[in-house]
């Protein structure tokens, strides 16, 4: 602590200034004072701070348990819902039940009603016949005695295949066969092709032979000679449009025109008798 009339150190604990001598109680009493206020103030600021943010704490945790409050009885309020639903269906399940079973025991009691009228006995022949079944089991029954039976010893039958006769196979000739199948000879293949070689005449009846023949094998060795005919006139064909298409091009091209122009040419070139 530091004197303030002279300017001296003091202890804490000292009363009067060692160098002055000046009392300094009054300055630790303010000292003290003002502390206290100080204190006090800011014991008054904690208080007011710890209350608001108490008061604060309370409203959240008031609102948040009324939410919560508010929740749990909307799902209280489904959870009757539901439960009244499901009274209302073990109602009718219950009602249900209850009519069958008074359905079944009214079809019960007509059965048992109706059964002695479509008999023809009643109650009396039930009873008698009761009566008589007891009266039957408490008389002693005597043994009765098995007579032995004979049986006749089994024959074992063997049963033998009949082998039926079996129609010999006939070997097939040509005259078995239709005339439309019949084959023909070497001879008759010999003589149709110099046939259809004539100039007119075997063209003639190359056709008929192909189109009208009643026999298989004449019909066919007409048609084959068909064949090199058809084959020289796809060649011919494939040939004539290579040609267009070799000749087109060559024309468009001016080789063509040149070829021409060389060829007569020669052609005037060549002496006149």
């Amino acid at each position: 602590m530091i004197c303030k009339n002279c300017g001296a150190e003091v202890s804490d604990n000292a009363i009067f200034c060692n160098n002055c001598g000046t009392k300094i109680e009054k300055e630790i009493q303010e000292a003290v004072e003002t502390a206290s206020v100080a204190g006090a103030a800011a014991e008054e600021k904690i208080e007011e701070t710890v209350a608001g943010a108490a008061e604060t704490v309370q409203e959240t945790v008031q609102e948040t348990i009324n939410e919560a409050g508010n929740k749990i009885e909307a799902e209280a309020e489904k959870v009757e819902e539901v439960k009244t639903e499901a009274e209302k269906e073990a109602d009718k399940i219950n009602e249900a039940t209850v009519a069958a079973a008074a359905a079944a025991t009214a079809a019960a009691r007509s059965i048992q009603e109706t059964r002695p009228a479509e008999t023809g006995y009643g109650e009396g022949y039930r009873q008698g016949y009761q009566q008589g079944y007891r009266q039957a089991a408490a008389q002693p029954q005597q043994p009765v005695r098995q007579q032995p039976v004979y049986q006749q010893p089994q024959q074992q039958v063997h049963y033998v295949p009949v082998q039926q006769p079996q129609p010999a196979q006939k070997k097939l000739t040509k005259n078995d066969l239709p005339p439309e199948f019949k084959p023909i000879g070497a001879w008759t293949y010999f003589w149709l092709g110099v046939l259809y070689s004539i100039p007119v005449v075997g063209f003639i009846f190359l056709l008929v032979h192909t189109f009208g023949a009643k026999n298989v094998n004449v019909k066919s060795f007409a048609r084959s000679h068909w064949i090199p005919v058809l084959l020289y006139a796809i060649l011919t064909l494939v040939l004539i449009i290579l040609g267009l298409i070799f000749g087109l091009g060559a024309y468009r091209s001016g080789a063509l025109q040149s070829f021409l122009e060389s060829v007569r040419n020669w052609l005037a070139s060549i002496p006149k008798p």
